[in-house]
């Protein structure tokens, strides 16, 4: 699991393996993207294979 960040401002991610990235160079996934954008950091908590359900376990438990 990532560590969770003190700064309040962030871009927060969770899905699969479009989301985390699979096959491709960090500096190229999405939500990286997005996130240099915004000029916010990233917190990528995607994981290949997810599910909706996973995606929900994980974001509950990250925002605890």
């Amino acid at each position: 699991m990532v560590a969770k960040t003190r700064d309040p401002s962030y871009l927060l991610a969770c899905g699969c393996s479009h989301t985390s990235g699979v096959g491709i160079e960090p500096h190229e996934i999405y939500v990286q993207l997005l996130a240099d954008d915004l000029g916010l950091p990233l917190v990528n908590l995607a994981q290949s294979g997810s599910c909706a359900r996973w995606v929900k376990h994980t974001l509950e438990n990250y925002l605890r």
